[in-house]
């Protein structure tokens, strides 16, 4: 018999988990794949009489395709149903090295796929090792992070330790596990985009053939990419040694400093590349309007934080620790500010683009594409918010919830679209009624499982 601890902890697994460490359904999807694919085996076998050339393994296709997820679907089930001993650990022990255990699994078997598949249709130019190259570079480094793992922890938990105070025992070595994952997914990052920038440039990489208006391009698009890194890089320092100010203000300046670069980027590219088009007033304007938001939510945390941690500690009172109910309390005020950013942002962005299509010439009613399409992201982010705001934590409730969140706009949608462009027939109601059957069967489903 099961503990009192051990059933909270099965009923605090993801539904996704508790689907794969099902014994039941591990043994159907397991004996499918193998009798499936033994079967697809026996029809190519009998087949090759029937040709006078020796016919390709279509077999391997479905074995490899398959395979990926029956191999993800055996590590996870012996990892959380305690069948292995070593993936138990590993899985105790953090959530990085459990992604190694995965991560193992998909490079080794899509390289090998790929080889194979490389070396039995390719006759002269092989690509798989290009895959194999920049894959093994992340790869490689996440192992160095999964070796190393525990004697960096110990380092990062003596820095928790030093400057983390009031707060609960159990949430140093989280606190730790984070701050070194964050670390690793930097690391992997200017990897990743210096071994890119290697075979780019070096390997079979003709500048000279470039030097146009299409290298310009190529050079604009290429420097996106250091300039996420060095938004990364501040992310990363900011929110792990910035300790004189609050994470409000940590996130005021990263937002402040993405705007900044990303802005200068795409001026730069609007007058040297894109002349013609004008298109960096959405971004100026949109920006720096969520800008604005941020920078009240900033001025005003203090009241604002109050407010929304009475109504945390009022839907949660079973949570007495002050760290977890920090961090709830944070993510309510993001949800909830977020959205309020998401309203003008949408607004301002619609009549930009209305005023954008009367200088272009271009009929207003096609302005009903992204504003009734925005307008369903609204809704379900407004949804959230409420879902937030209820603590309404049970899967069926609150997916139903999104359902319905974007069921309502999105047929408004549908039924504007039909009128307007094929008023001969009603297509949209079969649409509406088709998802009305799935959304009423999920709604069901709440209801019973409230």
């Amino acid at each position: 018999m099961k503990n009192s601890e051990e059933k909270l902890s099965d009923l605090h697994r993801s539904i996704i988990v508790r689907i794969l460490s099902n014994k039941i359904l591990f043994y159907i999807h397991t004996y499918s794949y193998i009798a499936v694919n033994l079967l697809l085996i026996l029809i190519w076998a009998l087949n090759i009489k029937s040709v006078s050339e020796f016919p390709p393994f279509l077999p391997f296709f479905p074995l490899f395709g398959w395979g990926f997820g029956i191999g993800f679907h055996i590590i996870a089930y012996f990892m959380y149903n305690d069948k292995s001993e070593y993936l138990s650990k590993i899985r105790q022990e953090s959530f990085f090295k459990m992604i190694w255990i995965f991560h193992t699994w998909f490079f080794l078997l899509v390289n090998i796929f790929l080889a194979l598949l490389d070396i039995n249709i390719s006759t002269e130019i092989f690509y798989f090792q290009w895959v194999l190259l920049i894959w093994g570079t992340g790869y490689l480094l996440h192992t160095i992070g999964f070796l190393t793992w525990r004697n960096m922890i110990q380092k990062e938990l003596k820095y928790v330790y030093n400057n983390y105070k009031d707060i609960s025992e159990k949430y140093y070595l989280k606190i730790a596990k984070s701050r070194l994952t964050q670390f690793w997914i930097l690391i992997i990052h200017i990897a990743l985009f210096t071994v890119i920038c290697i075979l780019l440039f070096s390997v079979n990489f003709d500048i000279s053939e470039m030097i146009n208006t299409e290298y310009d391009e190529f050079i604009f698009r290429f420097i996106i990419w250091p300039i996420f890194i060095s938004v990364h890089a501040v992310q990363y320092y900011l929110f792990n040694y910035v300790k004189n100010y609050k994470a409000i203000t940590k996130s005021l300046y990263l937002n402040l400093y993405a705007f900044v670069v990303f802005n200068i980027y795409i001026i730069v590219h609007q007058f040297l590349v894109e002349p013609s088009f004008i298109r960096i007033q959405y971004s100026l304007i949109g920006w720096t309007l969520v800008l604005l938001v941020h920078l009240y939510v900033n001025m005003k945390w203090n009241k604002i934080y109050e407010n929304l941690s009475k109504k945390a500690r009022q839907s949660r009172p079973n949570i007495n620790e002050e760290y977890r109910l920090l961090r709830i309390t944070n993510y309510m005020i993001f949800i909830k500010w977020s959205f309020i950013a998401h309203i003008p942002v949408y607004i301002a962005t619609i009549i930009l683009l209305g005023i954008h299509a009367i200088f272009l010439d271009i009929d207003l009613i096609l302005l009903i594409y992204p504003a009734m399409g925005w307008l369903i992201g609204l809704a379900v982010h407004c949804v959230l918010v409420y879902i937030i705001s209820n603590n309404i934590h049970k899967f069926f409730v609150w997916t139903a919830l999104i359902n319905i969140g974007a069921y309502i706009p999105t047929s408004i949608f549908l039924v504007a679209i039909n009128i307007l462009f094929y008023p001969e027939f009603l297509w949209s109601a079969i649409a509406i009624a088709g998802w009305g059957v799935g959304l009423g069967f999920h709604l069901l489903i709440a209801n019973l499982t409230k």
